[in-house]
């Protein structure tokens, strides 16, 4: 099975909150949830964000920018792997901390590596503004899994500030109209380690908190050996019945005397 990825929906509010929870989805059997989370301006950069569900399955956080200086902006990515696909919904937090303005996106995929599903990562965050920002995985991504890659900005002002960047695959991009905008983004077929967030238009976000990760294909089962017995087994059955029906020659006289010597 083709690594496949189903875009699931954004969720957000204009807080100020504690937790964020997502609209019920049903992931697909022997998937892996990816979510994406957002905040901006915290009360504090010491929220270390959480993620539970419904339905209890186990969150792996892959991918943590850390906090912005200003504002307090963070992001991060979590994954579950799902047995049997249920309905569901999944609630990001914020430690304690009743934050600012955040933003949740959430995908699965099919078709993954289920012992190692996740490879390289990178999470950062650049204060300043920017009309680009570039991240650098952890390793060389192989060309058969997809990067998963999301930003959070600050706008503002409530304008949109963030598109995707032109190769990558818009997964989602949401803001509140308020203080922040975000954007996830995937590609696959790549091997390389930058990872490129774009602006929109002519705006300036600050505040980018960015993190990816490389979701990777289910190992291929291999060629399969080349069997020839199908074809020689028919071939072989009809000589020995030839040989079978062959008259077989007699043995000489002198032949048998000479075996009756030896014996």
């Amino acid at each position: 099975m083709a690594l496949t990825r189903t875009n699931v929906a954004a969720s957000l509010s204009a807080g100020p909150i504690s937790t964020l929870t997502s609209a019920a989805f049903t992931p697909a059997n022997n998937s892996l949830v990816v979510v994406f989370f957002t905040m901006g301006d915290g009360p504090n950069n010491t929220n270390t964000f959480t993620m539970t569900d419904s339905v209890g399955l186990t969150w792996t956080k892959r991918a943590d920018s850390g906090a912005t200086s200003d504002n307090y902006h963070r992001s991060a990515i979590w994954t579950a792997p799902v047995a049997t696909g249920v309905s569901m919904t999944v609630t990001a937090g914020t430690a304690g901390d009743a934050g600012g303005e955040a933003v949740m996106h959430i995908a699965y995929y099919t078709g993954y590596n289920v012992g190692s599903p996740v490879g390289a990562t990178v999470g950062n965050i650049q204060d300043a503004s920017a009309s680009t920002f570039t991240v650098t995985l952890s390793g060389a991504p192989s060309a058969s899994s997809e990067i998963f890659a999301g930003t959070g900005v600050d706008t503002g002002g409530g304008a949109q500030s963030l598109q995707a960047t032109s190769g990558w695959t818009s997964v989602f991009r949401q803001d509140d109209t308020a203080n922040i905008d975000s954007v996830t983004q995937a590609i696959t077929g790549v091997t390389s380690t930058s990872v490129v967030f774009t602006r929109f238009a002519s705006q300036t976000p600050n505040d980018w908190c960015a993190c990816a990760i490389e979701i990777k294909a289910a190992a291929s089962a291999g060629a399969v050996p080349f069997n020839p017995w199908p074809l020689l087994g028919p071939i072989i059955s009809q000589r020995r019945r030839l040989y079978d029906w062959l008259p077989r020659p007699r043995r000489p006289a002198w032949a048998k005397r000479n075996a009756l010597r030896w014996t």
